[in-house]
Order: C-alpha cells, then structure tokens, then sequence
C-alpha cells in the first residue's frame, strides 16, 4: 500500500479516468486472506481513494484474491530454541475484518492455478459464497 503504484500511479489513473474510458481493474494476490490488521490496512486505503475519486472509485474494480482462508492455524516458532513449544498466531481472518473488506469495495475471491481449490482456498470459498 506505500508503493508507488498504490499512492502515485493509481490516484494519477483515476483522476484521468473518464465514463467513456474502460473500468481500471486492480488486482492485488496474496498467499491467506488478510488478518484482521492487515484488511484494516486495505480497506482503509480504499476508503481513501473513494473520499478523493468517490464517483470514479465506483465504476472500477478492486479485486483481492487470495488462496485461502487465514485462521492462525498456522504456527510461529522461535527458530532458535526448537524445544519451545509452538504458539498460536494471534493474526487471524474474521468476520468483521472480511466484511470491512467488502464494505470498502474490495471484492474478495478465492485463487486457483488449476489444481483445484486448496483445503483453506473451499473454506474461504464457501464463507465468500453465502457471506459476500
């Protein structure tokens, strides 16, 4: 989100954006779908760019894509003490993160490089199926 991309080209698009021009697609892939700091981030950054292009922001389509569902079922260890027993990650996707998404304009879906969804990619499916 501090890139150039995000905050110099992408404003500069959308302020010589017209009606007659195509719709700008920005596709932003990732590996989990976003903890629930992490879908602040983008649904704020989104808001920002609706304050400043708020009719211009609603014709184009920002998509995040992710492989799978974030449930902090993954685990972080200290590499250097092994014996330490895992703990959980506190960094999960929930509800609200995802729905603080979808209510800044961000259409979330899930990705697919052909080998069929992964277990966590179903699960976000199906949340993204009856919840989005």
């Amino acid at each position: 989100m501090q890139s150039k991309l995000w905050t110099e080209q992408l404003p500069a698009a959308l302020d010589a954006w017209t009606p007659g021009d195509a719709p700008i697609v920005v596709l932003l892939a990732i590996n989990r779908s976003p903890c629930a700091d992490c879908a602040s981030v983008l649904a704020s950054a989104l808001h920002s760019l609706n304050d400043r292009f708020a009719l211009r922001c609603e014709q184009q389509h920002f998509i995040l894509a992710s492989l799978g569902y974030y449930q902090g079922t993954g685990f972080m260890r200290d590499e250097s003490a092994p014996h330490l027993r895992s703990i959980p990650s506190r960094a999960v996707t929930t509800h609200r993160s995802l729905q603080a998404l979808h209510e800044a304009g961000w259409k979330h879906c899930v990705l697919d490089f052909g080998r069929g969804l992964t277990r966590r990619g179903e699960e976000l499916y199906e949340y993204l199926r009856f919840n989005a």
